[in-house]
């Protein structure tokens, strides 16, 4: 039961954000998240007792595990609804990992032109449950010898292309770490901001690569 409810809102998600942006290129468009799960929601065995699907509790590793631990540094107060993951790995309770073969999802969701896929080794997300124009976040392993100042540029210049509905973000960051993995988030400036300190304050060597206004 429990899974069936989080297909039918995970689908029933995407299909409400399809709207809120697209890219000026392709006409991929940006999801908004507008739901939450229970997660104590379970069914009923034979003996009318209720059984409860456990948590995956297997530790996150690559990209997820750098925005999980970046995440777990923010003060309750700067906290959002927050959810992450591609379709069929939703979390709407946190970041989880993006599958990096969804090239259309990571274009259409993250703003990573397909182009990029093949340079990653893992991938991450977390934005906001009620706008994903408000925050949206992702992180990128990227495979050694990328350059990622190429990199940073090419998704730069595709997030920038994009056509902005629900709301324009108000600022782009994109960060580096050690070369190995790089975070790009799209938003509000405020919380865009708390994401600089947070990162910089988990990672030394973070390092903003890009910092821009969005304009349309």
């Amino acid at each position: 039961m429990k899974k069936f409810i989080t297909l039918m809102l995970a689908a029933a998600m995407m299909l409400t954000l399809a709207s809120c942006a697209s890219d000026k290129n392709d006409g991929n468009e940006t999801t908004d998240p507008e739901t939450t799960v229970n997660e104590n929601v379970g069914n009923e065995n034979e003996g009318g007792e209720e059984e409860t699907e456990e948590k995956d509790e297997t530790p996150a590793t690559g990209a997820e595990a750098v925005v999980e631990k970046i995440w777990g540094a923010y003060a309750e107060n700067d906290k959002f609804p927050c959810g992450g993951g591609d379709s069929e790995n939703m979390d709407f309770e946190g970041p989880a990992a993006f599958d990096i073969t969804k090239t259309d999802e990571l274009d259409g969701t993250l703003g990573l032109p397909a182009e990029l896929a093949g340079s990653l080794e893992s991938a991450a997300s977390f934005m906001h449950m009620m706008n994903a124009n408000t925050f949206t976040g992702a992180c990128y392993e990227v495979k050694e010898g990328t350059d990622v100042a190429a990199f940073a540029e090419t998704l730069k210049t595709n997030i920038l292309a994009r056509q902005w509905m629900c709301g324009i973000p108000e600022t782009l960051v994109i960060i580096d770490i050690d070369g190995e993995f790089v975070i790009s988030a799209f938003g509000a400036d405020d919380i865009i901001q708390t994401l600089k300190t947070n990162t910089t304050a988990q990672y030394a060597s973070a390092t903003v690569v890009v910092e821009t206004a969005v304009t349309e």
